[in-house]
């Protein structure tokens, strides 16, 4: 099957690495590029002592091009929300980290059952949910914020839409963030060509992202059963 990864580059190749060992043929769309802040980071850091938090692996990716300048802080416990999350902290060199299942809202549940009330930093990403953030609140823990990247918009140019989607049609698409998702169907291409998407399998990794789904598609959308990669991907066909 041809799938279409809507991620980020970086996180994309990983994607579509995932889906190559599953048989799958991945088309990489990327809609948005980071753009990380080094010194907002190094500030945020110097004025924290304690946990750590982050939401996405773009986060982890921003810390690692801090390079040596990372090293007085990767004893610091961090908690990462999912698996794929984790792993990329512990490669980033960090020794303590602790992985939530599910969104923001489990991260804030995990470390509710293993942190004393000291004040966590969380390298957030703009725009973003604030699931994470209410659910701190809700749980009293106390949390500064530190914007460590924003996601910059990429527009596909039209004979590149067409190329992907119009020439070879793709099978199904993946949906990972509600801002991807919105970026995704305000595509011109799917105002010329409703056609496009009028049968097409659309796997979103959380219900809210479903929920996003245009109501015309919708009833082609699924929803991972919890809010992490290999949940998303098990709804796809094996080859």
């Amino acid at each position: 099957m041809r799938i279409l990864v809507t991620r980020p580059e970086q996180s994309g190749q990983k994607t579509a690495h995932m889906l190559e060992t599953l048989g799958h043929q991945p088309v990489l769309l990327p809609l948005a590029a980071p753009y990380h802040h080094p010194d907002a980071i190094l500030d945020a850091l110097a004025r924290h002592e304690g946990p750590l938090a982050v939401t996405s692996a773009v986060a982890i990716y921003g810390l690692a091009k801090l390079g040596d300048r990372l090293l007085p802080y990767l004893d610091w416990p961090l908690y990462a929300v999912g698996p794929a999350t984790a792993k990329a902290a512990e490669q980033a060199g960090f020794r303590q980290v602790v992985a939530s299942s599910g969104d923001g809202g489990a991260l804030a549940d995990t470390i509710a059952s293993h942190h004393a009330a000291v004040p966590i930093l969380y390298l957030a990403g703009h725009p973003r949910a604030k699931t994470f953030e209410q659910r701190l609140s809700e749980r009293q823990i106390p949390f500064t914020v530190c914007e460590s990247y924003a996601m910059q918009a990429l527009i596909p140019d039209r004979e590149t839409l067409h190329r992907l989607l119009v020439d070879s049609p793709v099978d199904t698409v993946l949906l990972y963030s509600t801002e991807t998702a919105r970026r995704f169907f305000d595509l011109p291409i799917f105002a010329e060509r409703p056609d496009l998407l009028s049968s097409l399998p659309i796997l979103c990794l959380s219900a809210a992202i479903a929920a996003t789904v245009p109501p015309q598609y919708r009833r082609h959308a699924q929803a991972a059963r919890s809010a992490d990669e290999a949940s998303l991907l098990a709804l796809l066909p094996r080859s």
